[in-house]
């Protein structure tokens, strides 16, 4: 296989420290995550080192998956890669969810982040899943060369969505909040289960995927409603936005509104906020990805923000790319 680093874009400086495998060092991780994207145009989440170690402790993710740089004990270069399944136009795939690349910025001409991109593709090719995922903010680099990049190394790279932002700010509130429980986890299966088969590029659950989801992962925050036998639920997870002073935000992550009545979603919506806001949150967003109807929560204040993620498919297998109409999908 070519070397994709001297062949996408600039010639880079020999990389003389190889990638090896993630070492559990999560305070560090997350130190250099802060540094590298502090100076982003766009103020980036603050993943701690909570958070990262819950994100890591998702079902089935596997250390292999999470290749990185080290020069002695000191973290120069992570990536990491997430399993998920997905339904593409009917047909159950593997697919890889790459997320968290940064690598430091003292080392800019070494290439690390290149060289991670191409190892965890490697990686997930090799143990096989059909395709990987990579999630680029518009604006950010990688959306030059993430496609050349691609076909340097033989793999058919593809921006399958694009995915735009609704957010509003939290007034105060108090609202009584539970854990989900394990009827709740049952009927967030059933209803992820209604959406990816309607929906063309659509992610599957698992049992225990879903109660991590639901439950168990940091910050989980899950709200669901029943009217007359009518259900739906919200769910999300509470993270800090990088800015100063920090300030803790709800990431809306997957809108089910069942059979809900368009008052009924309105009036969920409402509560899920309320919850929030009573766990500490000043803000919310929520990804656009045209598998639900949002108006529910533009009539909740939702407004349009600037932020934007490009979504790209690299594939192998017989696992043909294209732009969707809609996806449903997790967006890290």
């Amino acid at each position: 296989m070519p070397d994709c680093e001297t062949r996408a874009g600039a010639e880079p400086a020999a990389v003389k420290l190889l990638p090896s495998c993630f070492r559990g060092d999560f305070a560090q991780l997350s130190a250099l995550m802060q540094r590298t994207w502090e100076k982003n145009q766009e103020t980036p989440l603050l993943y701690t080192e909570t958070l990262l170690e819950s994100t890591l402790g998702y079902p089935g993710t596997d250390r292999m998956f999470s290749p990185c740089i080290y020069d002695g004990d000191r973290l120069l270069a992570f990536v990491t890669g997430l399993p998920r399944r997905f339904l593409v136009n009917g047909q159950e795939r593997r697919i890889l969810l790459t997320t968290f690349l940064t690598a430091d910025p003292e080392q800019r001409n070494a290439r690390y982040g290149l060289t991670l991109w191409r190892e965890i593709y490697q990686r997930a090719r090799s143990a096989g899943y059909d395709g990987a995922l990579s999630l680029c903010v518009e604006g950010d680099d990688m959306n030059r060369i993430v496609v050349p990049l691609g076909r340097v190394c033989h793999f058919n790279t593809r921006r399958i969505f694009t995915v735009d932002y609704l957010t509003r700010f939290l007034r105060p509130a108090q609202e009584t909040v539970t854990a989900c429980s394990d009827e709740e986890v049952d009927l967030f299966l059933k209803l992820a289960s209604a959406v990816a088969e309607a929906v063309p590029f659509a992610r599957v659950w698992s049992r225990s995927e879903a109660l991590w989801q639901c439950r168990l992962r940091d910050g989980a925050l899950t709200i669901s409603a029943c009217h007359d036998g009518r259900r739906g639920m919200l769910s999300g997870y509470l993270v800090w936005v990088a800015s100063k002073p920090a300030v803790k935000a709800l990431a809306v992550e997957d809108v089910f509104w069942g059979d809900l009545e368009s008052a009924e979603r309105v009036v969920l919506t409402q509560k899920f906020m309320s919850a929030a806001a009573s766990l500490g949150a000043k803000l919310a967003s929520c990804p656009v990805m045209n598998y639900a109807d949002l108006e529910p929560l533009r009539a909740a204040g939702f407004r349009a923000a600037k932020r934007r993620i490009h979504v790209y498919l690299t594939s192998w297998n017989g696992l043909e790319p294209a732009e969707y109409p809609s996806v449903y999908m997790d967006v890290l």
